[in-house]
């Protein structure tokens, strides 16, 4: 612990153990500014992710292939939408076109030191009665797993999917970054 402070101390340092075990909350919601503030706003971890919340040092970005536009869905209140209207929450295409895995690989080998981590969803080429199999990609900082999840492979809410991923790095770098790893794909970024 004492070599660790000495290469940065400015990280916080959380001790683990069988009698304190580490929080998921922690582990998916850590901020280190978090721990310069306050102890009434560090004793809060509603103030992770909320609105004001001390996330600027990350950006995020969603790189997709088929299927509905990634992100937040909206409510209608008896009012005309102009995104329905433009059909950006509509499915493009029900047929799922799978990515080999060596155009992934060949990929995410591209995506620079600037991103920090892309997770999520794969679908690759099988010899299937789908055509496809599902597995849901971490990378971190140049290397990944890939675990296959077969429930998903027929998913309602991925209908259409080849890939859906999100992109997260460097503030202000990670636009960029997306959209080229994106192109590369013959995806699309938002």
């Amino acid at each position: 612990m004492d070599r660790l402070g000495e290469l940065n101390d400015g990280t916080p340092s959380v001790k683990v153990g069988p009698k304190n075990p580490l929080s998921p909350a922690l582990v998916f919601g850590l901020d280190s500014k978090l721990f310069l503030k306050g102890s009434e706003e560090a004793a809060s971890w509603a103030a992770i992710g909320a609105e004001g919340a001390h996330t600027d040092e990350v950006e995020t970005r969603s790189v997709w292939r088929g299927g509905a536009k990634p992100g937040k869905k909206h409510e209608h209140k008896g009012e005309a939408c102009a995104e329905c209207a433009a059909g950006e929450d509509m499915v493009v295409d029900e047929k799922v076109v799978p990515i080999p895995r060596a155009e992934l690989e060949a990929a995410l080998a591209k995506v620079g030191r600037e991103v920090y981590r892309v997770k999520g969803i794969v679908r690759f080429p099988a010899d299937s009665k789908l055509g496809y199999e599902t597995y849901v990609l971490n990378w971190a900082f140049g290397r990944h797993t890939l675990t296959r999840i077969e429930g998903l492979d027929d998913a309602a809410h991925l209908a259409g999917v080849g890939i859906r991923l999100t992109v997260m790095g460097e503030q202000w770098e990670v636009r960029q970054r997306a959209k080229r790893f994106a192109e590369v794909l013959g995806a699309q970024v938002a």
